[in-house]
């Protein structure tokens, strides 16, 4: 992972570091503007390009790390994120405070950022 977000074998430090993550900070928020344009055109389709930009973001700070770290974290996001939400949901739409669609919805960054 570190390899792939600054396209070097090693993690760059220093100013050439910074540069990268400037980079990247461009490239994330190329995204998130893009892909927030695109779904308020109201296509059919689920436009994913805003999670993109938005994981751009959140990985971040994981770059210098070698690829032990990372991989775990998404490997436990994975497994326990999804039953989070399961949860989560089903109390919202027990309780009457959202519906199932607006449930769905309220996740999209595009909506989060209108």
């Amino acid at each position: 992972m570190a390899t792939s977000m600054t396209g070097r074998r090693a993690p760059k430090t220093g100013r050439e570091g910074r540069q990268a993550v400037v980079k990247v900070l461009i490239r994330a928020a190329i995204l998130l503007v893009l892909g927030t344009l695109l779904t308020m055109t109201g296509t059919p389709v689920e436009v994913i390009l805003a999670y993109y930009g938005l994981y751009f973001v959140l990985v971040l700070p994981l770059y210098r790390l070698g690829a032990g770290p990372p991989a775990a974290l998404a490997v436990g996001t994975a497994l326990v994120l999804p039953q989070v939400r399961f949860v989560v949901a089903g109390a919202a739409v027990r309780e009457r405070a959202v519906s199932v669609a607006a449930w769905s919805i309220c996740w999209s960054p595009a909506v989060i950022l209108r």
